[in-house]
């Protein structure tokens, strides 16, 4: 229960922070990772943030937890091949992942993979 609660916390933080700025903001990351098509980043930057708080919220109120769960360890897998495939991870692992919003935790991405492999990890 405590992983559980862990893992919807992360989400659901990193879904809020991302909410409570304008979606240009997170647009403007994804473009760095040079992964998505350009044509796709204004709908990425406004769906994804939904999704992470709404699993997120789900895990930590234990509303269908094993539902939640899958779609959370998903958010994760794509997080990481996200990241696996970023000429910025690959050229500076050492940069903000931009993952929790400018004004919320900022973590390399290096720190951000491995939260991301761990939150997979709880998630199965």
């Amino acid at each position: 229960m405590a992983a559980r609660i862990l893992v919807g916390l992360v989400l659901a933080y990193a879904g809020w922070t991302k909410l409570v700025e304008p979606a240009a903001n997170f647009e403007a990351v994804l473009l760095k990772y040079g992964v998505f098509n350009p044509g796709w980043i204004p709908s990425i930057a406004r769906i994804l943030p939904w999704m992470e708080w709404l699993l997120g919220s789900f895990l930590i109120v234990g509303y269908a937890p094993r539902l939640a769960a899958g779609g959370a360890g998903l958010l994760f897998l794509g997080f990481l091949a996200t990241l696996a495939s970023s000429r910025i991870f690959l050229e500076a692992g050492g940069s903000d992942c931009g993952c929790f919003g400018k004004s919320g935790i900022h973590l390399s991405l290096r720190q951000i993979f491995l939260v991301d492999l761990a939150g997979f990890a709880v998630s199965l």
